[in-house]
């Protein structure tokens, strides 16, 4: 008997099984509000996936 009895597949694996953890990937990727993903990181996906990407630097007028 294993240690973990309640452990089964992960969440990765069932959209792999799916076909969606690709556009998942992606979707987090480029997820402007996703604050745990790195510039860089979004910058590759972006121009592997043929987009263009644009840096833009906004006063903090709006935030309360």
């Amino acid at each position: 008997m294993t240690q973990h009895k309640h452990v089964g597949s992960s969440l990765d694996d069932l959209l792999e099984s799916d076909g969606a953890l690709e556009q998942v990937e992606v979707s987090r990727l480029l997820d402007d509000k996703d604050t745990g993903v790195t510039m860089t990181a979004r910058i590759k996906a972006r121009l592997a996936l043929g987009m263009s990407w644009t840096l833009q630097a906004d006063s903090d007028s709006e935030r309360a």
